[in-house]
């Protein structure tokens, strides 16, 4: 199986992207109630994730 994760892209073309380094990371996700004030932090759901751990070399995870 192969994954790769990425971090952003950093040319203009839309392919060139920047591996993310090792590490550990943690994903929020914030949503808006329906109708809500989104100035008011207490109208927001957010989900914290558990912690991520990224080992290794992205770059070497294809099999050619």
């Amino acid at each position: 199986m192969i994954a790769a994760a990425y971090f952003h892209t950093i040319k203009d073309d839309g392919l060139t992207f920047e591996y993310l380094p090792e590490g550990d990371y943690r994903i929020l996700v914030s949503m808006l109630k329906p109708g809500s004030d989104e100035t008011k932090w207490e109208e927001w759901e957010t989900w914290l994730s558990p912690v991520l751990r990224i080992v290794g070399s992205w770059e070497d995870a294809y099999d050619e």
